[in-house]
């Protein structure tokens, strides 16, 4: 079997006989959310370059794609092209996060798991939340991706304090990435195409507890709705009462009535999923917490 290393090798060697600019590649390991991450790095002149994950062509290639390392190459020189063609952009965008009042309308936050990501957050301004933290970045109004994650620094230039950042970045949020609520089988039906209204009488007819998706209307990051304002209350009332938040990922978490699964049983549950069906760097909890009706707070469990 090829080990990991030996295929990202393979993959740099190819994309520096294949490119058509001098460029250096090498082989790489970058901090990223839970961990660190193997990855092709590529630098063309004195640019910052690009660092391009391949780990599915990776799984592909053991699963007996052979294909696959020339289409992990490919994505490698695509992602440097594409970060070429926007250079201009991230140099304007560079100039702009040095004056706050610019910054902030890019501004977001975002949930991580604390224990997995100490090394990163002691370099960034983060508040704590129960076992998770939220630490804060920024990212183009096309909304594209992540462009960085702001540093100690950064904030030390701006002069302001984390509770301004905080308050700015949900009203940037909020704006930009309203929360959006709905049950688990509307998700379904996109998939399936069988009709959410037989799905939930099925549920009903068998008492089933039902399941509710709360994430963000671009569903990126969007654990971090539960941060906003009055958005758990109303949860709540549309669940009449307390109610479990199951943490499906860094992108969204499940709503489930406390009259479903016990507290134990969603952990194994979510273990289990975060072991053998999550990407290490998407997870959030190995465990729910408990939204009280009457508190209005969120429990640990």
């Amino acid at each position: 079997m090829v080990m990991k290393q030996e295929f990202l090798q393979t993959v740099a060697n190819i994309v520096t006989m294949a490119s058509d600019v001098p460029v250096t590649v090498n082989v790489t390991t970058i901090r990223r959310n839970n961990g660190k991450h193997d990855c092709i790095q590529v630098k063309r002149g004195r640019n910052t370059g690009v660092n391009v994950g391949v780990d599915s062509y990776y799984q592909a290639f053991c699963d007996g794609g052979i294909s696959a390392v020339m289409a992990a190459a490919e994505s490698v020189i695509q992602a440097q092209e594409d970060c070429e063609a926007h250079k201009d952009a991230m140099l304007n965008i560079a100039k702009e996060m040095t004056d706050y009042e610019q910054a902030k309308g890019m501004l977001m936050c975002r949930l991580v798991n604390t224990a997995l990501n100490r090394d990163r957050l002691s370099e960034m301004p983060n508040i704590p939340f129960h076992d998770l933290s939220i630490p804060f970045y920024v990212m183009t109004d096309s909304g594209q991706g992540l462009i960085t994650g702001i540093t100690n620094n950064l904030l030390a230039k701006w002069g302001i304090g984390i509770t301004e950042l905080f308050r700015d970045a949900l009203v940037n949020m909020q704006a930009k990435a309203p929360a959006e609520f709905h049950s688990i089988f509307d998700a379904i039906t996109g998939i399936t195409g069988v009709p959410a209204e037989d799905m939930e009488k099925t549920v009903k007819d068998i008492g089933a507890p039902m399941l509710y998706i709360l994430t963000s209307k671009d569903k990126r990051m969007g654990a971090a709705v539960i941060l906003y304002p009055g958005i758990l209350e109303s949860c709540a009332e549309i669940m009449g009462g307390d109610f479990y938040l199951i943490p499906s990922s860094i992108h969204e978490f499940l709503l489930a009535p406390v009259s479903g699964m016990g507290p134990d049983k969603l952990q194994a549950v979510i273990r289990e999923i975060n072991q053998t069906e999550m990407p290490p760097e998407e997870a959030l909890a190995d465990h729910a917490y408990l939204y009280s009706a009457a508190q209005k707070k969120i429990i640990m469990v």
